[in-house]
Order: C-alpha cells, then sequence, then structure tokens
C-alpha cells in the first residue's frame, strides 16, 4: 500500500499543478500573452501526466473493502463468482451462433 500512498500523493501534486496552470493559460489567452501558446502546451502535457497517475493511483490500490456495505467475502466465494461470470458470458456467445 506504500506505492499506493507515493502514487497518489504525486497524482494530487500534478493535479494542483494543472490547476494552477490551467488558470494561468486562461489568463494568458484573455490578456493575449505571447507566451499564451505555450502555457496551452503545458497543460496538455500536465493532463496526459495527470491521466496515467490517476489510472495507476486506482491499479495499484487494489480493491476497495467498505465494512459497512459487505462483509469479508472468502477466495472460494471469489473464485466462485467469476466461474458463473465466465459462465454466463459463455452463454451468450453461443447465442450469437
Amino acid at each position: 500500500m506504500k506505492i499506493h500512498e507515493e502514487i497518489a500523493e504525486t497524482f494530487s501534486l500534478i493535479i494542483y499543478l494543472l490547476g494552477a496552470v490551467s488558470l494561468l493559460g486562461l489568463w494568458t489567452c484573455i490578456k493575449r500573452k505571447p507566451f499564451a501558446k505555450w502555457t496551452g502546451y503545458l497543460t496538455i502535457i500536465l493532463t496526459i501526466a495527470a491521466l496515467f497517475y490517476a489510472k495507476e493511483t486506482g491499479t495499484t490500490g487494489g480493491e476497495i473493502m467498505h465494512s459497512e456495505i459487505r462483509t469479508v467475502a472468502t477466495v472460494s466465494d471469489m473464485h466462485s463468482d467469476e466461474n458463473h461470470e465466465n459462465h454466463h458470458n459463455n452463454d451468450h456467445e453461443h447465442d450469437e451462433d
């Protein structure tokens, strides 16, 4: 979980920076500053970085367990759910024939 926390912290920093650069970019466009296009490029780069870190934060976190809405499932329960899902998907593949 340490990796998840570190990536999430980096993600939040990028998002804050993206917000600041976006506001700067808006201001430079309104005031027609000569470096306005560069703030646009920087905004695009930060947006791509933010999307990457958002995905990484989600995938390194694992499954979220909300004890207030469900009980802890056993490994065998999870496997039986997967088998049921695979069987259900196989049934739909045969319907198309």
